[in-house]
């Protein structure tokens, strides 16, 4: 097929919580390749935006003991 796979840029690929801490975990997909064309298409710079639609409680949680472990490990966490 003369298109680029992969389909998309990403997506979310698991959800789960840490205490009462929600978290996702997003696949990048920074290359694409045609193989009709023999082409690949590699993106250096992806942002990415998440939106939380009417969340049922804070978006950030504390999580007590596993601070310093979400802190390290969660983009963005603080």
């Amino acid at each position: 097929m003369d298109r680029y796979f992969s389909n998309s840029m990403g997506k979310i690929a698991e959800l789960g919580s840490i205490r009462e801490q929600r978290v996702a975990r997003v696949e990048i997909y920074p290359v694409q390749f045609n193989p009709l064309a023999n082409k690949l298409k590699v993106y250096s710079h992806i942002k990415v935006e998440l939106d939380f639609i009417f969340p049922k409680s804070a978006v950030v949680k504390d999580v007590g003991p596993f601070y310093k472990a979400c802190k390290a490990t969660i983009l963005n966490y603080r």
